[in-house]
């Protein structure tokens, strides 16, 4: 539950911070522990790169 509210606040742009602060812990190497990302979070955080022409270059 604490790893899932503090994910939540993460991905709303809270500061970590502050997500420290309402879990609790005075120290922000403790909270990082909640704050780990998986790859579906990076997924939806990429950056979309589909209107980028390619260039193709050849030695």
């Amino acid at each position: 539950l604490r790893r899932r509210l503090a994910r939540n606040m993460l991905v709303s742009g809270t500061p970590v911070t502050t997500i420290a602060q309402v879990l609790g812990h005075q120290n922000l190497d403790t909270a990082k522990q909640y704050l780990s990302l998986d790859s579906q979070n990076l997924k939806t955080c990429a950056l979309d790169f589909s209107c980028v022409p390619l260039e193709r270059r050849f030695p």
